[in-house]
């Protein structure tokens, strides 16, 4: 992949481009050995390593960002973390390091991990490889890719303990006491009803640190306005455009190649798990006041009725 420094985005655009040709290309046919890969490294360029469709085995990346100090050291934290996995490690384009490693396992979720700053990916991507590998005291990265399922399953459920937590058992249908139309009114009308507003049109800039942050904050809006009816959660989620936004990218600027996150079953439904066991309590519309009329006729059936017990 061809580099190139971006100062509107403040970081590096990859180009994939063909060793053989020169020419931009980006398809599956493309793939060569791990190691025959590294080899045709040149200057300002990467290689585009891509986990290959229906393998057995996952190929899987630790990025750690921002731990690189201006004098090139690496931060101690990110140092436990390369000779505790003891498999392929290299600096990134920027100022992070990449440990890549194989699993004949996965997780069952978690990815972003904001207070190490990385993120943990297993699922079939790309992932740029610069070949500077990583050089320690007393440790060399190996050449390749090493199986570390077991290092990584432990790492991973350290770092994202709720994730391995069972999934909550299947509720019984509940019905909402409210319309859709009813709740959306009173989400709106809420203290911070503008920015739900925001939300729900699929602007979750400026409110969260990633859609997927708003998905789950709307989503708990609906649990407690709806007693937690999960139908009613899904159903009212899908009309949102929030809904529509694509795993990379905005409404306004789509990513083409990218489909919308909730489409993915997987993700739909552990996303409304989580909604639906963190929300603690539930909206309990207020008793109406009786008017006078409805107060006269229960008293005179209390006086009936006492009338009729003696």
């Amino acid at each position: 992949m061809e580099l190139a420094w971006s100062e509107e985005k403040q970081k590096y655009s990859k180009t994939p481009i063909d060793l053989k040709t020169g020419l931009t290309a980006n398809c599956d046919d493309m793939g060569v050995p791990f190691a025959v890969a590294v080899q045709h490294l040149g200057d300002n360029t990467v290689l585009n390593y891509r986990h290959p469709e229906g393998s057995p085995k996952y190929l899987s990346l630790i990025d750690c960002d921002h731990c690189i100090a201006p004098d090139g050291s690496i931060s101690p934290r990110t140092q436990k973390l390369v000779y505790y996995m003891d498999t392929y490690a290299e600096y990134s384009v920027s100022d992070g390091i990449h440990i890549l490693c194989w699993l004949d396992a996965v997780p069952p979720d978690g990815h972003k991990d904001r207070s190490w700053d990385m993120e943990f990916y297993w699922q079939s991507r790309s992932i740029p490889i610069t070949g500077n590998r990583v050089v320690l005291v007393n440790w060399e990265s190996p050449k390749d890719p090493q199986l570390r399922t077991q290092k990584y399953l432990t790492l991973h459920k350290d770092r994202f303990p709720n994730a391995w937590l069972p999934s909550p058992p299947q509720q019984p249908h509940l019905t909402s006491q409210l319309s859709e139309e009813q709740i959306l009114s009173k989400l709106f009308w809420e203290k911070d009803g503008r920015k739900w507003a925001d939300i729900y049109a699929g602007n979750w800039q400026g409110h969260y640190e990633s859609p997927s942050d708003a998905d789950l904050a709307l989503l708990m809006k609906f649990a407690f306005y709806s007693g937690k009816d999960r139908q009613m959660m899904e159903s009212m989620f899908l009309e949102s455009p929030l809904s529509r936004i694509l795993i990379r990218g905005t409404i306004q600027q789509p990513t083409v190649w990218r489909t919308p996150k909730w489409a993915d079953q997987k993700y739909r439904k552990r996303t409304l798990d989580a909604a639906i066991t963190r929300t603690k309590a539930v909206y309990t519309p207020k008793k109406q006041s009786m008017s006078a009329q409805e107060h006269y006729m229960m008293r005179r059936q209390k006086i009936h009725e006492n009338r009729k017990s003696k």
